[in-house]
């Protein structure tokens, strides 16, 4: 009997020593660090342990029955015992994991980005397909310029769900950072993924026209910018893209009367009021009167309505008998 007593008291010991290394792993560990039912695992670790002391010196193995018996009601009272198995701990309630997540989030907004991956990394080791985590993650590796992993972070979240919002607007957020970057083909190939999911995706198709201007590929700019402008005739962004090629493509009035459309629609829009006074620029240079433009600023320009700026433009030439029409 004696022997057998032993016999549970090394495996008792054995069972304590895992225990204990999951316990030091939670420390290091930190998604375990919010894990409140390890503290019960302690404690009956010590309880287990100081038992176990004095059984062996006492030789009273008997003891260790007591320290078995604790090692399920401690734990219990806190919370449950935890998972001996590594690669099986988990957070004990998903509430528990939203916090964690929502932490990322809190660290991304304060330009953590690191730190914010780091935690999204701890999710994804609990969850590997918590997808509001790899869409998040992808847009920190964005804003760190590691485009090919943001990427990659997407696409696995798109696998999970094709539709998932956040997947799509933070794919469509590395595609617009690789066009600010200057790697236009990049980006048109990120767009286009989005596109194959998503032939809607207005955000897509407007940023694609956009990295096609780059490109100068004004016709197929407005050919997207179109498909946009069909699902979203309101779309701010599509209409300030067309109405940039159609400016490239030296089609003045019909650019501005876009860029009238928008800033009826947002008088403070920055990008209206600057490509408009661009595209009357621009005008007056390709008919060859720019010493004659009047001293308008891009503001005063963006409150003149089309029709009025194209009189200025019909009397200037009038008065040179210049026969170059608007």
């Amino acid at each position: 009997m004696t022997f057998l007593f032993k016999g549970i008291f090394y495996l008792a010991i054995l069972y304590l020593l895992w225990g204990g290394l999951m316990v030091l792993l939670s420390v290091f560990y930190p998604v375990h660090k919010i894990n409140k039912k390890y503290w019960g695992f302690v404690l009956f670790g010590i309880a287990g342990a100081t038992m176990g002391i004095f059984a062996y010196i006492n030789d009273n193995y008997i003891l260790v029955l007591i320290a078995l018996v604790l090692g399920f009601i401690l734990p219990k009272i806190f919370g449950g015992a935890p998972d001996l198995n590594p690669s099986k701990i988990t957070i004990d309630n998903r509430k528990n994991l939203d916090n964690l997540y929502e932490e990322g989030i809190d660290l991304g907004k304060s330009g953590k980005y690191l730190e914010a991956i780091k935690i999204f990394d701890d999710v994804l080791k609990i969850d590997p397909k918590h997808i509001d985590a790899l869409a998040s993650k992808a847009y920190s590796l964005c804003l760190l310029h590691k485009y090919e992993e943001a990427i990659m972070a997407c696409e696995e979240a798109l696998k999970i769900n094709p539709k998932h919002e956040l997947a799509l607007c933070n794919l469509d957020e590395v595609g617009a950072c690789l066009g600010e970057s200057g790697k236009y083909l990049e980006a048109i190939d990120v767009f286009n993924k989005i596109l194959e999911i998503d032939p809607t995706n207005v955000h897509a198709l407007a940023n694609k026209a956009n990295a096609l201007i780059y490109l100068h590929k004004d016709e197929d700019a407005i050919t997207m910018c179109n498909k946009a402008l069909a699902y979203a005739p309101q779309d701010i962004e599509a209409l300030n893209k067309k109405a940039a090629a159609l400016t490239n493509l030296n089609k003045f009035q019909e650019a501005m009367e876009i860029f009238d459309k928008v800033l009826k629609m947002n008088p403070k829009n920055l990008e209206a009021i600057k490509n408009k006074g661009r595209c009357h620029y621009r005008c007056y240079e390709k008919l060859g009167i720019l010493h004659e433009m009047p001293e308008y600023t891009w503001e005063e320009i963006s409150r003149i309505s089309v029709d009025n700026l194209m009189k200025e433009i019909n009397i200037i030439l009038a008065r040179n008998n210049n026969s170059k029409a608007w």
